[in-house]
């Protein structure tokens, strides 16, 4: 286990909003914030102060040999006033992420609860394979031509027209080197 950080002063403290990112598939499972990252990363490796997804997702990587790598997201100067600022920054890239496709494993954020989101993994064969491929949502709706919705759509199990699903399983085929069929894929057609 790496060395605790040493606790950064009041003067040289910076707000950072950060990502923890899976290094097997460079998916974006975390976002947070905190005025002493290097100590925040530190507790995240030990499992402190993590909720109970985030506990075995870490775990995970660690029985594997691997830890999340830290993204800073963004720097806010630590004022007593850019606190809140700091909050509303995590809040909006919190959201991005959600927007991006990424499964976060937030179940609160520093200063609110986000109850209207579903954390949830979504298990779908086309899910798995995407991220296999190593795509998040909007690079595949961008390299397939198919819309962010449809492809939510398609991993949620709700049924889309044929041409969408052939256009996404020729991506997926591109990218993971191997045909991919709307079959193997199990997207449900209209």
């Amino acid at each position: 286990m790496r060395k605790a950080p040493k606790r950064l002063s009041q003067r040289d403290k910076q707000y950072h909003v950060y990502a923890l990112v899976d290094p097997r598939d460079n998916s974006t499972r975390y976002v947070g914030t905190s005025d002493d990252i290097e100590y925040r990363f530190y507790q995240h490796l030990l499992r402190i102060g993590v909720g109970k997804q985030e506990e075995c997702w870490i775990k995970e990587l660690q029985q594997l040999g691997l830890t999340p790598v830290l993204q800073i997201l963004e720097a806010i100067q630590a004022t007593s006033n850019q606190r809140a600022l700091a909050y509303e920054r995590e809040r909006y890239w919190i959201q991005e992420m959600l927007r991006e496709g990424y499964s976060l494993l937030n179940v609160l954020g520093v200063s609110q609860a986000y109850p209207h989101y579903d954390f949830t993994i979504q298990r779908s064969k086309v899910r798995e394979l995407r991220i296999k491929a190593a795509l998040n949502v909007s690079r595949l709706s961008q390299l397939s031509g198919v819309s962010r919705p449809s492809i939510e759509k398609m991993e949620k199990g709700e049924a889309v027209r044929a041409d969408l699903a052939s256009a996404v399983c020729r991506v997926l085929s591109e990218r993971l080197g191997y045909e991919v069929s709307i079959e193997d894929a199990e997207i449900r057609i209209l």
